[in-house]
């Protein structure tokens, strides 16, 4: 391709509507961002740009790390960031009255602004294109728009969800805004993150790291599951406890209770890292996320420890091997701790 990288920067700017391209895919994914840009100036919907981006866009980008083709544009300097921030700036305070406070009413209730094309939850952005500017922002389900036709001095305002309490379209600045006040009444941002924090601090005072960092890790999903008043967010072969070559994995499902997260590990199983093998692990009535990552070190060395069962009695167990995987048993002790595939 001729000035690639010239046509690129146009195609950004919008100053073409449309590319063709041959050749490599090396810059392609530029190319769809481009076209992501264009689908959203010609007034596409969220669910449009929501499925193009997660369809194409994201696919393309798994595509290419599987044949290991990667291209990353030059990043900004701090200069050109500084006069890019400052332009941005300037061009907002010709924006109309109704974006700029709607943008306040955004920041009072903890949305925060990217730079990007697609929108994720708790996140707005400003437009500014040659016919139009605008904001939007996402609330889970929720999507809040403020189109304006710098031409016509036409503004358009709309609320897109599956909610059929509020209309897609929405006739008036003040409609919109009582239409946001009740969205966010009914599904603050922050109340989850904060019970999310509360949870993590949790298993990290427990000494069950992994799982505090795997919880922080899908702390943005967990949050949009219950604001989309899902049941649950299942995390799947999470690590609670390691040993040698032995791992005991589980199934990590948050639901949502009086608006607070619940938490709860079932389906336990312990990898073999030796030899891969996977094999169920059945626990009875003892709580394993309640006890000590110690103990739980112990039982995977083949030592017995101390667990404590929900009846409240304690006492000193160990793991039972057979053919049908692991069981806990009360004074048990079937692997050594030097060759833990070895049976006792």
């Amino acid at each position: 391709m001729k000035d690639q990288k010239s046509l690129l920067a146009k195609c950004l700017h919008n100053d073409i509507p449309a590319i063709v391209f041959q050749g490599s895919d090396s810059c392609a994914i530029e190319i769809l961002q481009a076209a992501e840009k264009i689908y959203r100036k010609n007034g596409c919907s969220p669910e449009f740009l929501k499925d193009f981006h997660e369809n194409v866009v994201d696919n393309f980008k798994v595509y290419q790390q599987e044949n290991k083709s990667e291209i990353k544009l030059p990043d900004l300097t701090p200069s050109e960031k500084e006069a890019f921030y400052i332009l941005q700036e300037k061009e907002f305070a010709n924006f109309p009255s109704q974006i700029k406070d709607f943008e306040q009413h955004l920041k009072e209730y903890g949305f925060s602004q990217i730079n990007e094309n697609t929108l994720s939850h708790g996140k707005y952005i400003i437009l500014n294109e040659k016919e139009w500017n605008g904001i939007t922002a996402k609330n889970g389900d929720y999507d809040f728009a403020i189109n304006h036709n710098k031409e016509k001095k036409q503004i358009n305002y709309f609320l897109f969800s599956n909610d059929s309490n509020y209309p897609e379209r929405i006739g008036d600045y003040d409609s919109l805004k009582a239409c946001f006040f009740d969205v966010m009444v009914k599904h603050p941002l922050q109340e989850e993150k904060k019970n999310l924090t509360f949870m993590i601090e949790e298993y990290r005072k427990m000494g069950y790291g992994n799982i505090a960092d795997t919880i922080k890790r899908y702390s943005i999903n967990i949050e949009t599951t219950f604001i989309s008043e899902e049941a649950k967010y299942t995390i799947e072969n999470i690590e609670i406890q390691t040993c040698g070559a032995k791992t005991m994995i589980g199934d990590f499902t948050i639901s949502q209770k009086d608006n607070k997260p619940m938490a709860e590990i079932n389906n336990y199983r312990i990898l073999d890292k030796s030899t891969g093998k996977i094999e169920s692990l059945n626990i009875d009535n003892i709580n394993l996320s309640k006890q000590p990552p110690e103990a739980l070190k112990k039982l995977l060395s083949g030592q017995q420890a101390e667990m404590t069962a929900k009846s409240g009695i304690t006492q000193m167990m160990g793991l039972s091997k057979s053919p049908a995987g692991w069981t806990l048993q009360v004074g048990k002790q079937t692997f050594n701790t030097i060759d833990s595939s070895v049976e006792l």
